[in-house]
């Protein structure tokens, strides 16, 4: 038959190819003569290279010289009609050993298997089987091990951990040393600082510059082995602070400085004598002369109160008083007449 050049041949469209039917001339060079190879086997020798013994890297060289144009370096589409769960777009391996791959389903596998990556940009990334970071629909990012959500941060900044979850230190600059200080949930609304059979302390400071100078409020079971230790404490620069134990905002008591211990009181001046209001727990009122008893007007009494009073001036007659409780109020009885203005000392205990 009479030669045909190859541009007087019918085109054919890529898509029309048929890769393992349709066929293409090679020259073989070894046996001087022009055979026909599939584009399958085309494409397959193509590929492969054989034994080297210097570099020699596949490469696909481009030029793109238009800003208009969103180019696309190189493109693997595939229709998936059927396939394996497991099949691949790619596969990258050393020594017939799989070390990179894609799934069809966009993970990227490291050793064939284990750990992955997988990208979405709805989802975000995910690490290792059922192992990462999962972005919840743009409301929350969630942190899962193994499979189970461990810890999450919403939209709003708030980060929260599982019931089972908590918050620890490292002794050391590693986070991988030994924890030594944890806060955990022992139940609803229960905030627990624990670890183990070890004593725990908790401080708050008012001043710190470092360990060695600083004012703090402390409670620890720590600073006395067994003993629940709640105070203020300082070190060199520090000033020593009182403290106040507080209900309803107001002071119940007051340990001071010196580590003496203050109650609410109001002390009735000289002069001023008779019955009193005094909505404290404690304070003194005064005897006029010749007087036996005295009501005091106080919100902290009931019946069931313990009322100590006692005499607080040398008077020649009036030496002892008893307390009587009633409902917001109490008498004190004089075993005698006062001889001149006698003030007399109270504490009230429910």
């Amino acid at each position: 038959m009479a030669d045909s050049t190859i541009n007087g041949l019918t085109a054919l469209a890529a898509a029309s190819v048929v890769p393992g039917t349709d066929v293409a001339p090679v020259w073989q060079g070894s046996a001087s003569t022009t055979k026909k190879v599939t584009i399958a086997d085309l494409v397959t020798a193509g590929n492969t290279f054989g034994t080297i013994t210097a570099s020699s890297p596949a490469t696909i060289s481009q030029t793109w010289n238009n800003v208009a144009v969103t180019f696309t370096g190189k493109l693997v589409s595939i229709t998936d009609t059927a396939s394996n769960a497991a099949s691949l777009f790619q596969d990258w391996q050393v020594g017939g050993s799989s070390k990179l791959s894609i799934v069809k389903t966009g993970k990227i596998l490291g050793n064939g298997a284990n750990p992955y990556l997988f990208l979405d940009n709805s989802v975000g990334s995910q690490f290792g089987y059922g192992t990462g970071i999962l972005n919840n629909g743009g409301t929350s990012l969630t942190w899962a091990v193994g499979g189970t959500e461990v810890a999450r941060v919403d939209n709003a900044g708030l980060f929260s951990v599982a019931s089972g979850g908590g918050y620890q230190w490292s002794s050391t600059t590693a986070s991988s040393g030994t924890k030594d200080l944890i806060l955990l949930r022992d139940a609803a609304a229960t905030l627990a600082q624990r670890n183990g059979t070890t004593a725990q302390s908790f401080r708050v400071y008012n001043t710190y510059t470092d360990a060695s100078n600083f004012e703090r409020g402390t409670m620890d079971w720590a600073t006395t082995a067994n003993t629940l230790t709640i105070g203020s404490a300082k070190a060199g620069t520090g000033t020593a602070r009182s403290v106040n134990l507080i209900a309803g905002g107001v002071v119940a008591m007051t340990i001071g400085t010196a580590a003496d211990v203050q109650i609410p009181k109001t002390v009735t001046a000289a002069g001023t004598t008779g019955a009193q209001t005094i909505n404290k727990q404690s304070g003194t009122v005064n005897f006029a002369a010749a007087a036996t008893s005295l009501v005091v007007t106080n919100s902290f009494v009931t019946t069931s109160s313990i009322i100590v009073a006692t005499v607080g001036t040398n008077d020649t007659t009036m030496k002892i008083v008893n307390a009587v409780a009633a409902a917001g109020s109490f008498t004190l009885n004089a075993n005698a007449a006062a001889t001149a203005e006698t003030r007399v000392n109270f504490v009230v205990l429910n």
